[in-house]
């Protein structure tokens, strides 16, 4: 799909989401919000001449860096709409069951639960922006203080934290940061085994 619409993405910092969408507007042509990662970090994604505008703008607006992105095609915008197709059709003969406990997504910010909430949310993800500072601040909403990263590297921590600085984060990227996330969460299983009823553990 990246082959055949093209584009490309932008990394924008130290501009806020209500500046950025506007730029994005301003800019004319296709571009839009990718990834609303952090405050004051947010990828674009469009048409490379649209792109290029907005990153233009955004320079004048007072971002502190924007930073051209070496990909192969306009993730998270409506160019990748050929692939958002063929994905539907590959769940539509996939297998899926309700999740057993909700899943926040990335699409809307929101839970989901059922198997068809979920399949509409992974094909919508492909063309629509991934917010994930509004899934990580609902999660917290919802009493979540303790965030896992699975996978190598500790961007998404790094992003959790400025999100949300009191939350704690985990990593679980080899075999060494697996065991030992594993030993703290069985250290806070025990300590909220033994806490007394009146005490409140998070």
């Amino acid at each position: 799909a990246g082959a055949a619409a093209g584009g490309t993405m932008a990394s924008i910092l130290g501009l806020e989401r209500e500046q950025v969408d506007a730029i994005c507007r301003d800019a004319g042509g296709l571009v839009v919000g990718a990834n609303y990662n952090a405050p004051g970090q947010i990828v674009i994604s469009g048409e490379v001449g649209a792109v290029e505008r907005a990153s233009a703008l955004a320079k004048e607006r007072g971002a502190r860096r924007v930073l051209p992105l070496n990909v192969s095609g306009a993730f998270h915008s409506p160019l990748m709409e050929a692939a958002a197709a063929r994905l539907a059709e590959e769940l539509a003969r996939t297998p899926l069951s309700d999740a057993r406990v909700p899943v926040v997504a990335n699409v809307t910010g929101n839970t989901v639960q059922s198997a068809g909430e979920i399949r509409d949310a992974l094909v919508r993800q492909v063309t629509g922006s991934v917010l994930w500072e509004d899934s990580v601040r609902r999660m917290a909403a919802d009493g979540v203080t303790t965030f896992v990263e699975v996978g190598p590297g500790q961007v998404l921590s790094g992003l959790v934290r400025r999100i949300v600085p009191e939350a704690r984060t985990l990593q679980a990227g080899d075999a060494a940061s697996i065991a030992a996330t594993a030993e703290e969460l069985r250290k806070a299983q025990d300590v909220k085994r033994k806490a007394p009823c009146s005490a409140r553990v998070s």
